[in-house]
């Protein structure tokens, strides 16, 4: 009993799935659908000789038999009645991940992340991940949202990643970068209700310097925090929008971020003599050259993109 059992157990030692084919097991699950070998030879576009040595071979390499032969034909063996599920499923596994594989090849990684500047209007942005995340329900999106100018030093090491970011940082950089064009924020210059600029039609833009600004740190701001008393220097769009809520000074907002609040008469809009004055931050996405712009991400670059604006190659 003891030898017996031993030579069983060396019996199994010796077999070595990764020696099995993905062809023998195909075989094998093709012909346990069939009543002979030579069926198995016609779906398969192979001779009898050559399908009866692959399920021989894989028999041997197994150990059992799989198939009862007879001269009506063949069947699954109880060997074979038990090892067929898990052959199936091994099979059905491999179309899964061939599938997945050309998925990817064709539209690129099953994850696309945004790193988008905090200054960029995202609702745009949000309208169109939405309609890409109905068409692609696989792909799992992400928006990282940075502070102003900070996007770019988060993207920068993700060669599969996209970010939104100011297009002086983009023309800066050394690194082989495509971008296109995505949109401009207008900055604009508000009040409180109770400030004294608060009543005049029009100011230059002399008169309002004379006030104190509320300044947005972005670690960009060496030269108003050195400007003395007329500034106060913040380090967040709320914070400063509280500020200027409560009459400690004025300052310039994105356009997208300070709209409504000028609508419902919490903030006045200081109207300036020279219009023209009024600052603009545009924005660029921008790709790695060396990342292949395709399927999703390059749907998402077209649909983001100003009509007609050319990419801008930064080498």
């Amino acid at each position: 009993m003891y030898l017996k059992e031993s030579q069983e157990n060396q019996k199994h030692s010796d077999f070595r799935l990764d020696l099995l084919s993905l062809e023998q097991l195909r075989l094998f699950v093709i012909a346990a659908r069939s009543k002979s070998f030579s069926e198995v030879a016609r779906i398969c576009g192979k001779t009898q000789s050559t399908v009866s040595i692959a399920i021989n071979n894989l028999e041997i390499d197994i150990g059992v038999p799989l198939f009862l032969r007879d001269n009506r034909g063949i069947s699954l063996s109880p060997e074979g009645q038990s090892l067929y599920p898990s052959a199936l499923d091994i099979l059905n596994r491999i179309k899964v991940f061939e599938q997945r594989a050309l998925h990817i090849c064709d539209w690129g990684p099953d994850q696309l992340t945004i790193h988008m500047d905090a200054l960029f209007p995202y609702a745009r942005l949000i309208d169109i991940v939405a309609q890409l995340e109905k068409r692609h329900p696989n792909v799992e999106f992400a928006i990282k949202v940075a502070p102003p100018f900070t996007a770019y030093s988060n993207w920068k090491d993700n060669s599969e990643d996209l970010a939104i970011t100011s297009r002086s940082l983009v023309a800066s950089t050394g690194a082989d970068v495509r971008s296109i064009a995505v949109d401009q924020v207008q900055f604009l210059p508000v009040i409180s209700r109770e400030h004294s600029l608060a009543g005049k039609e029009a100011v230059s833009r002399e008169e309002l310097e004379q006030y104190r600004q509320i300044v947005f740190d972005v670690g960009r701001n060496s030269k108003m925090k050195a400007a003395g008393n007329r500034r106060i220097v913040i380090g967040g769009l709320h914070c400063q929008l509280n500020l200027i809520k409560q009459g400690a000074g004025w300052g310039y907002l994105p356009d997208h971020f300070v709209q409504k609040y000028i609508d419902s008469g919490e903030l006045n809009l200081v109207r300036l003599i020279d219009d023209a004055y009024f600052p603009k931050l545009s924005f660029r996405l921008a790709w790695h050259a060396m990342a292949p712009l395709k399927g999703i991400k390059k749907e998402l670059v077209e649909a983001l993109s100003t009509p007609h604006e050319p990419v801008l190659a930064v080498s």
